[in-house]
């Protein structure tokens, strides 16, 4: 059920998921987890070719009671709603090419596009609000693979009915 103060936040994750696999080449897209495919090809660290891959995660949605300066046909309502995009390579060079791309896919992700969010909610804006540290994950005294989590924000707003 949504209203006016809740919109639905699964087909907005799932519309970004999509976006991502869309944009996004060369580079697998999971949902809160690795995707099957992702990481070393050989089982082994370092065995084989890192397949690189970008995990999005939701965080906590915020309600903003006022809409963003100059929007003349918003309620009031607003909500920020946070997601992790954490990108892995198998080098740090690889780490940081994937989340350059996946920072540019997420700019480039259609607002305007129709996408059920329980009326009457549109897309408003998206921005990384935070370059994640590009890290290695270690196993024991070796490095698994390296990664960046980066936060992103997408904002809804309530349209006027």
């Amino acid at each position: 059920m949504s209203s006016r103060t809740q919109p639905l936040r699964g087909p907005i994750t799932d519309y970004l998921l999509t976006e991502l696999v869309n944009t996004l080449d060369g580079v697998l897209v999971g949902d809160g987890v690795a995707p099957d495919d992702g990481g070393w090809k050989g089982g082994d660290i370092g065995a084989g070719t890192f397949a690189a891959y970008v995990v999005l995660t939701t965080g906590v949605a915020t309600q903003v009671n006022t809409p963003p300066q100059g929007l003349k046909d918003q309620s009031g309502d607003a909500w920020n709603l946070t997601y992790t995009l954490a990108s892995y390579g198998g080098v740090r060079q690889q780490a940081d090419d994937v989340a350059d791309q996946v920072r540019a896919a997420w700019q480039q992700i259609d607002l305007l596009r129709s996408v059920d969010l329980g009326q009457p909610w549109g897309f408003q804006s998206r921005q990384i609000t935070t370059y994640g540290a590009v890290s290695p994950e270690y196993a024991g005294t070796r490095v698994q693979w390296w990664s960046v989590s980066d936060a992103a924000v997408l904002q809804l707003t309530a349209r006027r009915t």
